[in-house]
């Protein structure tokens, strides 16, 4: 029997379920993410700057460009290092090219 429209949810996995959906859900950085400090003012802006968000797996790099791109109306890709091919990732580098295409379209379609 197929899942209804309402057990969608429910089928997702946790993690993602559990994700926050705003930038007040988000639990980290408070001293860059409160009110009124950097990243935070840059987001409700719509200018947030170039980045690198490091750290490892868990730590919610992935949600936190999640919101910002959301925050910001931008179009989220995701890349992983295996996905882009790093040196010692096992990747065969097609994945960075993509989304560097991908990229280069909509900026020419958007501008």
């Amino acid at each position: 029997m197929p899942a209804e429209a309402s057990d969608a949810d429910a089928l997702r996995p946790l993690a993602d379920r559990l994700r926050p959906r705003g930038l007040d859900e988000f639990v980290g950085q408070p001293h860059l993410l409160t009110p009124g400090k950097p990243l935070r003012v840059a987001i409700e802006r719509g200018q947030p700057h170039s980045m690198v968000l490091w750290g490892p797996p868990g730590t919610g790099k992935t949600t936190l460009a999640e919101l910002l791109a959301g925050a910001c109306q931008a179009e989220f890709i995701r890349l992983s290092a295996v996905m882009a091919g790093a040196r010692g990732a096992g990747g065969g580098g097609t994945g960075a090219g993509a989304v560097a295409r991908t990229a280069a379209s909509h900026r020419a379609v958007r501008g």
